[in-house]
């Protein structure tokens, strides 16, 4: 008597043994998405914060920033394709309640332009969404939609889209 498997017998404990790995690295990805999201969301009421602490200490009790535009939460350069530019002023205002304004998690790859920086506008007089005039930033998630914390803007191809999160209203 021969002592061994069969061949069929190793597909079988093989394709197994495939079929287990691809659920656990499905699962693993699902994680790695909700803990940018996670992550993202903290920076977001990190930035937040540091901005109501800026405009408490402001003589003229408003938030930071260039009014009428919108500006990217960094120091120099450009963000979202090249759209917006940074602002030195608001940085500077930040400063002594913010170490630095973090970098959203996927901010290194640059396929996903939308996650270079958060977006931020001072004085918006319209609406957006059910919320109506007020401070925003623009932040951007992976996954379905239902996790903005804000009001969902838009879907940028895929499962990435980004929300508007209302600070304040005027």
């Amino acid at each position: 008597m021969k002592r061994g498997f069969t061949l069929i017998e190793l597909l079988v404990v093989i394709s197994i043994i495939g079929l287990l790995s691809s659920i656990v690295f499905a699962s693993l990805n699902a994680a790695r998405v909700k803990g940018r999201n996670a992550s993202v969301l903290a920076q977001v009421q990190q930035i937040k914060n540091a901005l109501f602490l800026a405009s408490t200490a402001s003589p003229t009790g408003k938030f930071p920033g260039v009014e009428g535009s919108w500006q990217c939460m960094k120091s120099s350069g450009t963000c979202w394709l090249g759209t917006y530019s940074g602002n030195t002023t608001l940085m500077n205002a930040l400063a002594p309640y913010i170490s630095r304004v973090p970098s959203p998690p996927n901010a290194a790859d640059s396929s996903l332009h939308m996650y270079d920086s958060y977006l931020y506008l001072p004085d918006y007089n319209g609406n957006i969404g059910s919320s109506g005039p007020g401070t925003y930033i623009i932040y951007a998630l992976e996954g379905p939609f239902n996790d903005c914390q804000g009001y969902y803007a838009g879907n940028y191809g895929g499962n990435l889209y980004y929300c508007y999160h209302l600070i304040s209203g005027l």
